[in-house]
C-alpha cells in the first residue's frame, strides 16, 4: 500500500504506543523532553503537515497538547514521574501560529500552594517558534493525585519514540488499533472539511442554525486519549477553540483561551457547544461548554478572537 506520510506516522505511533506509559498523541506528535530539572522543563515538537490545520498553520489542538504536556512536566519535575497530574485550569495566549519548524515549549514550576485538601501546583509556559519568537504563552493549575491504579511512570522521553518505531502492517493490528487505523484512512477523504489531523481527531465543528453558535461532536478513543484513557486536556482546548471559531465571523484570529476542567472526558464521545458572549466589529468573545455522552458538563472555556486584516 502506498501510504501518505501522515498515515505512515499513525502506524508508527501505534507501534510505539504498545510500550506502556505514554499516550498515543505523544508518539504521533513526537513530543520530546530535552530538559527536565528544577530550572525548567523543555518539550520540543516539529511542525509539519501531520499537525497542521486547514490554513497550513499548526493546529491549535496540537499546540495546546504541547503546552499542556510541558506544563504538566514542570509539575512532575517536583513530584516525580509516578505522579498522576490533572489539569484544573489553564490560560493560553496566542500570537502568529507557525507553519513549519521546531517548537520549543519552556515550562517552569511557579508555586506549590501550602494549604488545601489535595496537593496542587501552578506552572507557566512559553512556546518558542524556530525564529525564537513566542507563539504561545500561558499558565495552568494542576492537582497532584495518588497513583491509585498503579499506572506506569511517565516516560518523559528524551529522544524520539517515533523514529525507533516500526511501521506496522494492517494485519498486525488488534481491534483497538484497527479502529485508529480506519480513522487515519478516512482522514483527508472529506475535501473542504479540514486537514488530515482535524479529520483524524474528529475536530470538525459545524455552525448552528442560530447565528453566533456552533457545535462539535468528537468520538473518543486512544487517538485523543491521555495516559488514563480520558480525552487529553489539550484536545479539549483544541475542540473549544475550533468550535468557537466556527461560531465567530469569518477571518478571525485566536487571541486567548481560558478554561476550567470539571470532570474527566469519559465515554464514547464528547459534545461541544459554543455561543457568543460578545461579537463586535473587531473582537469576539465566546463561551464553550463540553459535555460527556451522558450530558454532564466536563469542561468550560472562554475564547477571545480578533478579526484578521
Amino acid at each position: 500500500m502506498n501510504l501518505s506520510p501522515c498515515a505512515r506516522r499513525v502506524l508508527q505511533a501505534l507501534a510505539a504506543y504498545r510500550t506502556p506509559g505514554w499516550m498515543f498523541a505523544g508518539h504521533y506528535l513526537d513530543l520530546t523532553y530535552t530538559q527536565v530539572d528544577k530550572a525548567a522543563t523543555v518539550v520540543e515538537m516539529q511542525v509539519g503537515a501531520h499537525c497542521a490545520a486547514a490554513d497550513g498553520r499548526i493546529s491549535p489542538a496540537a499546540l495546546s497538547i504541547l503546552a499542556d504536556v510541558a506544563l504538566a512536566g514542570a509539575v512532575r519535575s517536583a513530584f516525580g514521574p509516578s505522579a498522576r497530574v490533572a489539569t484544573l485550569t489553564i490560560r493560553l495566549s496566542f500570537a502568529a501560529l507557525p507553519t513549519h519548524g521546531v517548537l520549543r515549549a519552556v515550562a517552569r514550576l511557579q508555586q506549590i500552594p501550602a494549604s488545601g485538601t489535595m496537593p496542587t501546583a501552578v506552572a507557566s509556559v512559553d512556546i518558542h517558534a524556530e525564529d525564537a519568537s513566542v507563539c504561545c504563552s500561558g499558565a495552568a493549575s494542576f492537582a497532584v493525585l495518588e497513583n491509585r491504579l498503579g499506572g506506569a511512570d511517565h516516560p518523559m522521553p528524551r529522544s524520539s519514540t517515533l523514529a525507533a518505531a516500526p511501521v506496522l502492517s494492517a494485519h498486525e493490528l488488534d481491534d483497538t488499533e484497527q479502529a485508529v487505523w480506519e480513522r487515519a484512512l478516512q482522514a483527508g477523504q472529506q475535501p473542504g472539511r479540514g486537514s488530515f489531523i482535524e479529520q483524524f481527531w474528529g475536530i470538525l465543528p459545524e455552525p448552528a442554525s442560530t447565528p453566533g453558535q456552533a457545535r462539535c461532536r468528537v468520538e473518543s478513543g486512544i487517538h485523543i486519549g491521555n495516559r488514563s484513557g480520558h480525552v487529553q486536556g489539550g484536545v479539549l482546548l483544541g475542540v473549544a477553540a475550533a468550535t468557537c471559531a466556527a461560531a465567530m465571523p469569518a477571518n478571525w484570529q485566536l487571541l486567548d483561551l481560558s478554561a476550567q476542567f470539571l470532570e474527566p472526558g469519559i465515554g464514547p464521545h464528547i459534545d461541544a457547544t459554543a455561543s457568543a458572549l460578545r461579537s463586535g466589529r473587531n473582537l469576539a468573545v465566546m463561551e464553550c461548554r463540553i459535555a460527556d455522552a451522558a450530558g454532564q458538563t466536563i469542561f468550560c472555556a472562554q475564547v477571545s478572537g480578533l478579526r484578521g486584516r
